[in-house]
């Protein structure tokens, strides 16, 4: 949010149009209609800077109204809107919820045959577990991956991730955050 606000020597770290990604809680949500009728809403978000203020237009609006509410901990990318004023705001166009944001597991063998043989493991670690996290395999010796089809994907909790430890050692293992704009 520190981006959006001028500083003493009235210069922004942002320019018009640029696109961006914040990130912070939604503190206060006003939900209008437009002159054809559709709702938008202009929302605050606070980070640990500051605040900001995002426009959500008609369109983005009606796709992500389920994360628009207060107390809701949000990614929002979208573009700057410098204008005159001292504060810029933030056009949004993609609002993604913490929580919804996936992660890859990133599990390395020696070989393939290492893991052909503890692929039945890796299975029914994962059996119960429910989310949208996904396991990728590296085997070194033959520089291979293999993606874990989305029927296979799974919630990365601290609770899983200490079997995947046990099992294949904390080097082995390696969870990886996506970033906002592949989603």
């Amino acid at each position: 949010s520190s981006d959006f606000i001028e500083d003493e020597e009235e210069h922004m770290n942002i320019n018009d149009k640029e696109y961006t990604v914040i990130g912070g809680i939604i503190d206060n949500v006003s939900v209008k209609a437009t002159k054809t009728g559709q709702s938008m809403a202009f929302i605050t978000v606070e980070d640990l800077y500051g605040e900001l203020e995002v426009i959500v237009f008609p369109k983005t609006y009606q796709k992500f109204r389920d994360y628009v509410r207060e107390g809701e901990k949000v990614f929002i990318t979208g573009r700057a809107s410098v204008g005159d004023e001292p504060e810029a705001k933030l056009i949004a166009d993609k609002i993604i919820p913490f929580e919804n944001i996936p992660r890859d597991l990133w599990i390395q063998f020696k070989n393939k045959q290492e893991y052909y043989e503890n692929e039945a493991a890796i299975l029914e670690t994962i059996r119960e577990s429910d989310g949208r996290d996904r396991i990728i395999i590296y085997t070194r010796e033959e520089k291979a991956k293999k993606v874990y089809p989305n029927n296979r994907s799974f919630n990365a909790d601290r609770e899983l991730l200490d079997k995947f430890y046990k099992m294949f050692g904390r080097d082995n293992v390696k969870l990886v955050e996506k970033t906002i704009e592949n989603i």
